[in-house]
């Protein structure tokens, strides 16, 4: 940036030993290396000028990307934020991260035959080996992309300046969220007149990834407070398909001691079914011995009791998507109703405190 008179003595200096300024004082020795930065249109420009090819046969170029792991983009937001006015303010989970992921796939260069989000993940340290067969090594994705990647894209100041708009989103309170964040995201898009293939790009990216992507974690941060609430019922969910499952591998008919009501095979099965159903277990005769198996070896270290139900994560799974397949059940728990029981009022107050614990309002 400098002009051109006072870059000459620098060019002097490394040749000859010797530094003579433009301000009418002597020459100083000098024996060192001249470390200059600047952003990427700088350079481009400096390097396009003719006269400054006695500096270009002498300069040794370090590339400075962008952060290109969102792990590492979060905590600089987060440093950002401490040390600002919004110091004190909430910020709902999730929404850094999202912000962080959506300037890394700005950064990355699309990879081939793969998803920029898997490579962002792969970036990150994730191991996808069992959710992306498509997924490929950090290497292979470094290889591909070559050496400019990360000296494009959207900076630091602009992911700070748009969650710096998040914070002030609403005129009630200084809060953010990823909710807001997607949508102050797509309007700063729209606005930045983006080349048209970027911004459609981009469009993909909040649309695709970042949107779905909160779906799916939202939805299992209300599941946890939810299943908080309905420890209990998944326990006996969980012990009842044991004991049915169980009768119905040693074809035998089973009656319930609390009711007296019995079960042959086929209507053991049904009851097993409208547990298995909704997590699609696809061949439930080894799944019910899989389970009965681990039962009865758990019980064997556990004083003859049942394991409790969440201990088996594949078990656990299955259960909860059997308690979430029914709305009915889950609408009293996380939404208010003034006419609501006394029973899910107070589970409704539990869901709301341990959701407010995470960190939402």
């Amino acid at each position: 940036k400098a002009p051109i008179k006072v870059l000459h003595p620098l060019l002097t200096a490394t040749q000859e030993g010797n530094f003579k300024g433009t301000e009418g004082f002597g020459a100083i020795p000098f024996d060192g290396i001249v470390m200059a930065h600047s952003n990427e249109s700088e350079w481009k420009a400096f390097k396009n000028n003719k006269n400054n090819e006695a500096f270009l046969d002498r300069i040794y170029i370090v590339k400075v990307p962008y952060c290109l792991r969102v792990t590492e983009e979060v905590k600089i937001y987060d440093k950002l934020l401490r040390n600002s006015s919004l110091k004190d303010a909430v910020c709902a989970p999730g929404t850094l991260k999202m912000m962080a992921q959506f300037a890394v796939l700005t950064r990355l260069k699309e990879p081939e035959n793969s998803s920029i989000f898997s490579k962002m993940l792969i970036y990150d340290g994730e191991n996808l080996k069992d959710t992306d067969p498509k997924a490929k090594s950090f290497q292979e994705y470094r290889d591909y992309a070559g050496v400019d990647e990360g000296m494009t894209g959207i900076s630091t100041r602009f992911a700070f300046k748009i969650l710096s708009k998040v914070f002030n989103f609403d005129s009630t309170e200084v809060a953010a969220n990823p909710v807001h964040l997607l949508y102050v995201l797509e309007q700063a898009v729209s606005r930045e007149q983006f080349p048209p293939e970027t911004e459609q790009k981009y469009y993909s990216y909040i649309k695709e990834y970042l949107a779905q992507r909160y779906v799916e974690f939202i939805g299992k941060e209300i599941q946890t407070a939810y299943l908080e609430s309905y420890s209990e019922y998944g326990q006996n969910i969980f012990d009842r398909y044991v004991t049915f499952a169980d009768f119905w591998i040693q074809d035998q008919e089973f009656r319930d001691p609390d009711t007296g009501e019995s079960f042959n095979r086929d209507s053991l099965n049904s009851e097993l079914e409208k547990i298995e159903k909704p997590a699609g277990i696809s061949n439930p005769k080894d799944f019910r011995n899989e389970i009965v198996n681990f039962v009865l070896r758990t019980r064997a270290h556990n004083n003859g009791k049942n394991p409790a139900w969440t201990g088996y994560e594949k078990f656990r799974t299955v259960i909860e998507k059997k308690m979430f397949s029914n709305t009915e059940e889950l609408l009293p728990v996380i939404s208010f109703n003034a006419k609501a029981s006394a029973d899910d009022a107070h589970k409704h107050k539990e869901f709301v405190e341990r959701m407010v614990a995470k960190g939402y309002t």
